[in-house]
């Protein structure tokens, strides 16, 4: 027997029927190309958000465990959102469960086509040698993550299973409710890439503060080179003092405060403007942050009310169920008046066969003269007969 992992896409992947892996050896995940076609048995995948070599799926026998590691890829590997490494670098052997929600690459906007090209969004079934499912991730785990809103899915799935299916109002509120949550797990990934988008800016902004630092310490240096030319013209001018004329005094020393005067100068104006610039920069980067928490807050109050609306939903379908059995007595109880029925109508079809080879024989011994009334007694069963059979 061999340890096996099972990848179900989630609403928000890149679409792909779910694969079936065999962990030994270890599986590799990476994009498709010419030696490695995707399919049902392999975790190689068609999207353009994948390296060729992105991870590496394993299972070990001696601690039946199972374990996930990123390669070096460009765009990351990710469980329950959280990065395993930077980009380009191989992250450390990251320890996976059952129902970790596991994401390979990250959504890019491709400006041409003006499409989005989709990670690889699943969310993974881990099986023993054995047969047996491994365990979910304990919750003191650094990377554990609640997963409420697929819970209520499969949730809803099983009591739709339960229900008939001529029960629209429940099937109705499933659907809006299947809607709401995608609705959710939307906001969600949009707050993702909202707070990604926010920590790319800040690098941006803390290189160009570093680029400003380097600016003002290359400018001290030049200062400072400056102010040693300063000094050695000064130097210059005692040594020559003596055998030099007022005149010639005097043109030195002014032009040594002219200097002195355009560096200082100089020095103001540029510490004001770095100043200005690292001011605006982080007045900018506050309002960023203000907008964010703002955004968060939003997303976070529709999740509680979507949540409650999901329990209102669980608690009516008590209801919905009692109404569904009670249909089921009386199709029930249908079905066996219309099996006694339809013995009543067989046993007097039997009747009037025999009453029929009766009048036969009769008939063909005497010539009977019928009355009206026996003639309308007869027309009467006939369409008795009939409306039985129908």
């Amino acid at each position: 027997m061999t340890a096996k992992a099972i990848f179900t896409p989630r609403p928000n992947s890149f679409q792909f029927e779910d694969r079936l892996l065999l962990l030994e050896p270890a599986v590799k995940v990476g994009r498709t190309h010419k030696d490695d076609r995707g399919e049902a048995d392999n975790a190689f995948f068609d999207s353009k958000v994948l390296s060729k070599d992105h991870a590496v799926i394993s299972y070990d026998h001696g601690q039946r465990t199972f374990f996930l590691q990123d390669v070096g890829s460009s765009n990351g590997s990710f469980v329950n959102n959280i990065r395993l490494s930077k980009a380009g670098q191989e992250s450390r052997i990251t320890r996976i469960y059952s129902g970790d929600v596991i994401r390979f690459g990250s959504d890019v906007l491709d400006k041409a086509k003006n499409v989005t090209q989709r990670a690889i969004v699943s969310k993974i079934c881990l099986l023993y040698p054995d047969g047996n499912q491994c365990s979910t991730r304990p919750t003191d785990s650094k990377l554990y993550r609640p997963s409420e809103s697929m819970e209520n899915i499969q949730t809803v799935g099983t009591i739709k299973d339960s229900y008939s299916p001529n029960n629209d109002k429940f099937d109705m509120d499933n659907q809006q409710l299947c809607r709401k949550l995608s609705e959710i797990e939307a906001q969600l990934e949009d707050r993702e890439m909202l707070v990604r988008s926010v920590q790319r800016k800040q690098e941006k902004d803390t290189q160009e503060i570093a680029q400003l630092r380097q600016l003002i310490d290359r400018q001290n240096q030049d200062i400072s080179d400056l102010e040693s030319s300063l000094l050695q013209a000064q130097k210059i001018i005692d040594m020559h003092q003596e055998n030099e004329n007022g005149d010639v005094r005097d043109y030195y020393e002014n032009l040594l405060g002219t200097l002195r005067a355009d560096a200082d100068n100089q020095i103001q104006s540029n510490a004001q403007e770095y100043e200005n610039k690292i001011r605006e920069i982080e007045e900018k980067f506050g309002k960023e942050r203000e907008s964010l928490k703002s955004e968060l807050q939003d997303i976070t109050c529709n999740e509680i009310t979507l949540l409650q609306r999901i329990k209102t939903l669980e608690s009516e379908g008590g209801y919905a169920r009692a109404e569904v059995d009670k249909a089921r007595g009386k199709e029930t109880e249908y079905f066996n008046l219309k099996q006694e029925l339809e013995f009543r109508i067989d046993r007097l079809e039997s009747e009037l066969d025999r009453a029929n080879r009766k009048l036969a024989e009769v008939d063909s011994d005497v010539i009977v003269q019928r009355s009206d009334d026996d003639i309308q007694a007869l027309e009467e069963k006939d369409k008795m007969l009939t409306e039985l059979r129908k």
